[in-house]
């Protein structure tokens, strides 16, 4: 009867046991790793500590109307941009906005036009006020939620910076001896307006939740510089509107 050689599997038995503690390790590292991921909360999020959306916002810009510079009721107000949310606790945050805004009044040609507008009526006069803005705001939510925005108000300011400024009307004449005949339109548009603040500030409000919400911006500072007019009046403060957010 021959006798086994234990020598000769020696080495394959090592290697085996080291490759079986190998194995074991790994496979304690990975419950490890799926554990943690388990019991991290991530931070972003709709109700986490910081949470990003694509901003739109169009309203109409309603009043008040001052004497000398009426607007029309379908003056209105467009923005694009981000906006920033940072968690303070579970009913409290902050919010930033930037972006691009835009206001268009158009004049109304029935009532009186004082300086810097000139006085003459025009079939139709449009002025727009483009800009870069930022609005830093206090949210308090309303109710209890899971991981999302749920319902909130927002209080706060807004600052802008226009950058581009146009007065633009339009002209009907009628003139038989016109080379261009007898019914023709004229287009003209005046840039760089001098009477013109670069800077003006107001505050905002906004109620809403997930995607959609109501705001009102009201402007504090004159847009018009009061060195331009007459009586100090200014062109309508406040709008109001619809703020469409997408989650990023």
């Amino acid at each position: 009867m021959r006798r086994c050689n234990f020598k000769r599997f020696f080495p394959l038995g090592v290697l085996l046991f080291f490759a079986a503690v190998r194995l074991h390790a790994q496979n304690v590292t990975m419950v490890s790793r799926d554990i943690d991921t388990l019991n991290k909360k991530p931070a972003v999020g709709p109700n986490r500590a910081f949470y990003a959306q694509e901003l739109f916002q169009l309203g109409a810009i309603v009043g008040p109307q001052e004497y000398g510079y009426p607007a029309n009721p379908w003056s209105a107000s467009f923005s694009y941009g981000f906006r920033m949310k940072a968690k303070l606790c579970s009913w409290n945050a902050f919010t930033f906005d930037f972006g691009y805004h835009l206001d268009r009044f158009s004049m109304n040609q029935k009532q009186v036009k004082l300086p810097p507008f000139d006085p003459a009526r025009h079939k139709r006069q449009t002025l727009s006020a483009n800009s870069l803005y930022f609005s830093f705001c206090d949210r308090v939510n309303i109710g209890r939620r899971g991981d999302v925005l749920g319902r909130w108000i927002d209080f706060g300011g807004y600052g802008e910076w226009i950058f581009r400024a146009t007065d633009f009307y339009v002209d009907q004449h009628y003139d038989s001896n016109s080379p261009s005949g007898y019914n023709f339109k004229t287009k003209t548009r005046i840039a760089r307006l001098p009477y013109i603040d670069k800077f003006d500030y107001g505050f905002t409000v906004r109620f809403g939740g997930e995607m959609f919400a109501l705001f009102a911006d009201y402007r504090m500072s004159d847009l018009i510089k009061a060195s331009a007019t007459p009586n100090g009046h200014d062109l309508p403060r406040l709008a109001i509107g619809i703020d469409l957010a997408v989650g990023q």
